[in-house]
């Protein structure tokens, strides 16, 4: 049996809001990459696979605001469409305001 993996690759960008618990804290440029495997038999086999985990990143952009995001714990991210996604801060420089971010539970905006 051929086994196949492949993998698709969706990318949010827009603005949105970052809060700490309720409180809004900044306003920031958001690309949010979504990933996922596939493993699946030959596609010739009509097979589209099995679907493993999305991993969530994300690289923020402090526009206004706030711009030490280090040591908040989990916050939240507002996309323009409303959705809210949670997330820590993985590396960055305060200086900047630039971010990369990784979900905090492994979940996808909601």
């Amino acid at each position: 049996m051929i086994m196949n993996k492949r993998r698709t690759r969706e990318t949010l960008i827009g603005t949105g809001k970052i809060f700490n618990e309720e409180k809004n804290i900044a306003t920031a440029l958001y690309s949010l990459r979504v990933n996922q495997d596939f493993i699946g038999d030959n596609p010739t086999q009509g097979r589209s696979g099995t679907p493993g985990p999305k991993e969530y990143t994300c690289q923020l952009s402090i526009m206004d605001g706030e711009h030490n995001l280090f040591d908040k714990g989990v916050l939240t991210l507002q996309l323009m469409d409303g959705r809210r996604w949670k997330f820590i801060v993985t590396s960055g420089d305060i200086f900047s305001g630039n971010y990369k971010a990784r979900s905090s539970g492994g979940e996808g905006p909601g």
